[in-house]
């Protein structure tokens, strides 16, 4: 009796999931026939460039699935020719830089009170300028590679990949 339903809630299990893949999109940005450089689930953050016209921005979102047509971000819907280009994070430098960024205050912060608290003068010595100069440039610097910018005008497209048309 035991025996039959363990393996009845497995095999109960094995089919929710089942359901739950079925049920999945997949955004891929790719170049020509190459392997695909990125890929967003349904429900992972989004940012896509948009055009209305004369301008272009960049509107965050989380990836909804989409059609042949467009995609859908967060409850809007956007045609493939209205998207110019996607942007994603580019590894763990996004997080290096904020923090270098946040230690430069910090630190700064930190020695500015204990100079004013001890009554020291200079209340910054030369040292803890260049500490937090050198951990603000650097967090500023790497913010030119905090993203990978890929344009659909450089060769750059966006495909739409549901499991639920896959197995028809």
């Amino acid at each position: 009796m035991k025996k039959t339903w363990i393996a009845s809630l497995i095999l109960f299990l094995i089919g929710l999931s089942t359901t739950s893949v079925q049920a999945q999109a997949y955004l891929y940005v790719e170049k020509g026939s190459e392997f695909p450089d990125h890929r967003w689930k349904q429900g992972e953050k989004l940012q896509i460039l948009l055009s209305d016209g004369e301008d272009s921005f960049w509107q965050k979102g989380y990836f909804n699935g989409g059609d042949s047509a467009g995609l859908v971000l967060g409850t809007k819907y956007y045609t493939w020719n209205q998207i110019l280009g996607v942007r994603y994070s580019n590894g763990l430098i996004p997080f290096f830089g904020k923090a270098a960024i946040a230690g430069a205050g910090l630190f700064t912060g930190i020695f500015t009170v204990n100079s004013l608290i001890n009554d020291d003068r200079p209340i910054l010595t030369e040292g803890q300028i260049y500490l937090g100069a050198g951990l603000l440039s650097a967090g500023l610097i790497s913010k030119l590679f905090w993203y990978k910018v890929r344009k659909m005008e450089k060769g750059y497209q966006l495909r739409i990949i549901n499991m639920t048309e896959l197995n028809g």
